[in-house]
């Protein structure tokens, strides 16, 4: 299969005994949303944010609700790492793998952040990608979970983003 040879090389080209507690340290800044959830509240607290805080926490619901009430129980495809467990480097999650939620959490918060603060936004860009990374070298995630899971976030966050700004700028007068 194509996609476990570009895991396989994901893993040789950012392998190492450091690298693996390093990316599996990343892929944990993603579990269950958390820390997207917490940026997206903490916004919500200051006057000058909290457009951003809400386009953040709906990016989130919305990402969430579409990949993991919506896609994942209905495509229920099997993760590599249960295919290849030979490759595993974690606990292998229960869950269907398409798409990533951690990826789509990721992006959703990152690429709605950066709709308003595209300087910031690319240190966020940044660990979402890392995070989606991480996904692929643990073996958790096939490419193509990744690569929806960007797809779906990026496109929660903009849908977000115009919702936020029709109810901040004609409801609220902002």
């Amino acid at each position: 299969m194509f996609e476990v040879e570009i895991l396989r090389n994901i893993r040789e080209s950012f392998g190492g005994d450091e690298a693996l507690v390093f990316w599996q340290t990343v892929t944990h800044l993603g579990d269950a949303g958390l820390v997207w959830i917490a940026l997206g509240l903490f916004l919500l607290c200051f006057p000058g944010f909290r457009r951003i805080g809400s386009t953040i926490d709906i990016a989130l619901f919305s990402g969430f609700l579409i990949c993991n009430v919506l896609l994942k129980p209905m495509v229920d495809r099997l993760r590599p790492c249960e295919l290849h467990a030979e490759d595993l480097f974690m606990v292998c999650p229960t869950d269907p793998s398409f798409p990533s939620g951690h990826t789509t959490a990721s992006f959703a918060a990152a690429v709605a952040f950066g709709i308003f603060h595209p300087k910031w936004g690319m240190g966020l860009l940044t660990l979402a990608v890392l995070i989606a990374w991480s996904r692929m070298y643990l073996f958790v995630h096939w490419p193509s979970d990744v690569a929806v899971g960007i797809l779906v976030g990026t496109v929660s966050a903009a849908a977000a983003a115009a919702f936020t700004k029709s109810v901040f700028e004609e409801r609220l007068g902002l």
